[in-house]
């Protein structure tokens, strides 16, 4: 008797929300009204106009940070030779004039470029008439001290002749570290199955330093140059998307 009272007043529950269905009357829930698509669409529009603001500010700060720093590098390059074998490298590279290989033959010493995508390298070179073995360099300038190693190479022809070469990172330290100790004699260790040591001469500082400043400048230069063209991206998204705003609602 329970369960079909129970069902009478179901059915007539499901028959009266049905009614008031044909009749037009709305079953809304509680809480606050929802936005229209006209109302969130118009919302929209506001914040693209505000991001599209905010993107142009960028871009222009952008723009005159690369046009302040650009006509610094032009003094630097005076300084330096461009390099690329263009069968067996994908990245040219600059060498400062006074680090000229041909001009460097059977002399201890550390060579420094960078690349055309603005990464660092150095290449410490080691001629002996005993090998080395290099696979360790410490700069030492007073107290201070900094150490790398990297990747060695070796051949004998009248004499050894041995290379270790940093990558971008420990380059960057390295070459950091004589710009910072320019002022004071710095001795370089090579560090092997034995020991070798020498002091950087002046123009060897001198063309480490102008190579760091180089690096820091160009990579500067392609940072913005990579902000620049992804802050264009984001302006012409924005520009896009209220172009078909400004349309629909003229055609409205």
């Amino acid at each position: 008797m329970i369960r079909t009272k129970a069902l009478h007043i179901l059915i007539l529950s499901i028959t009266g929300a049905a009614m008031m269905s044909i009749m037009g009357v709305a079953l809304t829930g509680c809480g606050p009204k929802q936005p229209t698509v006209a109302e969130r669409r118009a919302e929209k529009h506001v914040r693209d106009s505000l991001d599209l603001m905010a993107q142009e500010k960028s871009i222009a700060y952008y723009d005159s940070l690369l046009q302040a720093v650009s006509p610094t590098i032009d003094p630097l390059l005076k300084r330096f030779l461009y390099e690329k074998n263009e069968q067996y490298e994908d990245h040219g590279h600059y060498v400062h004039r006074l680090l000229k290989t041909d001009s460097n033959t059977r002399r201890n010493f550390l060579q420094a470029y960078v690349q055309d995508d603005s990464k660092m390298l150095i290449t410490s070179y080691y001629f002996g008439e005993t090998s080395l073995c290099q696979s360790r360099i410490t700069l030492t300038a007073d107290s201070l001290t900094t150490s790398f190693t990297g990747d060695t190479h070796y051949f004998e022809a009248e004499g050894f002749h041995e290379t270790l070469t940093l990558s971008n990172d420990d380059a960057v330290q390295l070459l950091k570290f004589v710009d910072m100790n320019h002022d004071k004699r710095i001795k370089v260790t090579l560090e092997g199955k034995s020991k070798y040591k020498y002091f950087l001469s002046e123009n060897d500082k001198t063309a480490l330093m102008e190579t760091y400043q180089l690096g820091v400048i160009m990579q500067d230069i392609h940072q913005l140059e990579v902000q620049i063209k992804q802050t264009s991206l984001q302006i012409s998204k924005y520009q896009r998307r209220l172009g078909k705003y400004n349309t629909k609602n003229t055609q409205n």
